[in-house]
């Protein structure tokens, strides 16, 4: 094969081939030589990487198929063997002979409502667990995102966390009193839309005290003013870090006695998001931001509007408040540039504004006053 030239006699250039009519054509023309040869090395070096990924793949795949097939297989037979326990027992229960002897050995004197339980139980049933393989982070995400990670089991461990999201485990506040009693390395408690309300509340106000919960969860409680107050009052004698009273109805006056507790306690969050609480109770949360540890703050849904921004926009120059969440808080241009000016001055690092009536020129003015997370 001959050489080749590229000309640039015109634009894009022209190709030219190495014969003796051509290059009289082109002869004072700048060229170069056309490098066809090492453009087709190259994609034939790329076409081959690609089949030796195609390879890998199709051998990683296999490898991945078998690892399931064997894995099912085992949970199959793990199911298989609690059927037939089942139907072991269902067979001697139904023989006139076994009968009796089985009822009395495994069901007499249960309720009708636990006779599931008791039988799941009987059998040593386990629900299949239906995650085949662990999920792997990719090594330049692992120091960026918290990766939450269950922890390894170990039946000797005492429980450190309770969650009764959405159950109806509770049927009464003395047993909630009971469960907080008992279970004194608790250090994490949610206790999501239990409805305890301000008795409930104001029975964890007794044991908190006594206990080592650092995280307490109270969302949709319908906890009053009476019950937060309850709670503030025994703040400084507890080890809480981490108080949710999300959608529960403490307002300005539960709002004022959480403040008067915040210097002397160890609260690190606080988040009273839908409280019905205005910018009277801001103002008395603001006197105590400055000598408390709160890292993290929200009055989001909550009616403040631009006098409890103002005020928030002054006390955040004097606290700890690295991350303020004000979403949906009536604020106006007025507290938006009132927080604009504040922000300079302060740690906040983490801001949210969002569902805000704040027009443009304010957001510039918040999102160009520091270097911030701003969500609007």
């Amino acid at each position: 094969m001959g050489a080749e030239y590229m000309c640039y006699c015109s634009f894009p250039p022209c190709f030219v081939c190495d014969c003796k009519p051509k290059r009289k054509e082109h002869f004072s023309h700048r060229m170069q030589e056309f490098p066809q040869e090492q453009v087709l090395n190259t994609l034939s070096e790329a076409i081959q990487l690609c089949e030796s990924d195609e390879l890998k793949v199709i051998s990683k795949s296999q490898e991945l198929i078998q690892l399931i097939l064997e894995t099912t297989q085992q949970k199959l037979d793990s199911t298989k063997n609690i059927k037939n326990n089942c139907l072991q027992i269902k067979s001697k229960f139904e023989s006139p002979t076994t009968r009796v002897k089985v009822f009395l050995d495994n069901f007499h004197g249960v309720e009708p409502n636990k006779m599931l339980s008791c039988v799941l139980s009987l059998v040593q049933y386990k629900p299949p667990c239906l995650d085949f393989f662990e999920p792997k982070v990719p090594p330049d995400l692992e120091t960026k995102l918290p990766v939450k990670r269950a922890p390894k089991k170990n039946f000797q461990q005492k429980l450190s966390e309770i969650s009764l999201n959405h159950c109806s485990f509770l049927s009464s506040n003395s047993e909630l009193k009971n469960v907080l009693q008992k279970a004194d390395s608790l250090l994490s408690v949610d206790l999501y839309e239990q409805l305890i309300g301000d008795q409930g509340a104001c029975l964890i106000a007794k044991v908190l005290p006594y206990s080592n919960i650092q995280a307490l969860h109270l969302r949709r409680n319908k906890i009053a003013w009476e019950g937060a107050a309850a709670i503030a009052k025994v703040l400084p004698k507890s080890q809480v870090t981490h108080l949710n009273f999300q959608v529960n109805c403490i307002e300005d006056n539960g709002l004022e006695a959480l403040a008067k507790a915040l210097n002397e306690c160890n609260l690190c969050l606080l988040d009273l998001e839908k409280n019905s609480i205005s910018c009277k109770g801001v103002r008395h949360l603001c006197s105590s931001l400055n000598l408390s540890r709160l890292k993290c703050l929200s009055l989001s849904r909550n009616s403040i509007g631009d006098e409890g921004a103002i005020a928030l926009a002054e006390a955040i120059k004097h606290s700890s408040l690295e991350e303020l969440f004000l979403r949906k808080s009536g604020i106006k241009t007025k507290g938006g540039e009132a927080i604009a000016q504040g922000l300079p001055h302060s740690r906040i690092c983490l801001l949210n504004l969002s569902g805000n009536v704040i027009v443009g020129k304010a957001i510039k003015a918040v999102a160009s006053s520091k270097s911030i997370e701003l969500l609007i």
